[in-house]
């Protein structure tokens, strides 16, 4: 059964006195699977986020699939095949929020395919 560790901070900008946030979050799908979430606001609106679906593989939790803000533009990275693939802008938004909700989405919806997919390629 999955459960959930939830973290949050607060974290102040003293450039602009604007009270940032940064919520992260994992949630274990199973014994060997863990989604770990983080996205930091500012005034409401998402700066930056990152979501990665892990796999427990030889002792060390290992990417299977990652969204992120690297560079302020979202790219999701997906680790089979033996080598790890980017693409830009997989959304095709400007809005940080959406792309969050959507990344969000895709992972919750699709992590066990991803999973297969990983595991299939790696044997």
């Amino acid at each position: 059964m999955p459960y959930l560790v939830f973290r949050v901070h607060a974290i102040l900008d003293f450039e602009d006195q604007m009270s940032h946030t940064r919520k992260e979050w994992s949630i274990i799908l199973g014994y060997e699977v863990r989604l770990d979430v983080w996205f930091e606001t500012k005034r409401g609106r998402v700066q930056a986020f990152g979501i990665t679906l892990n796999v427990l593989e030889g002792g060390q939790m290992r990417p299977v699939v990652r969204y992120d803000t690297a560079h302020r533009v979202v790219h999701k990275h997906t680790f089979w095949g033996g080598r790890e693939r980017v693409e830009q802008n997989p959304f095709r938004t400007r809005s940080l929020n959406e792309a969050f909700q959507r990344a969000y989405a895709d992972i919750s919806k699709n992590w066990e395919r991803y999973l297969e997919l990983y595991r299939g390629e790696r044997r």
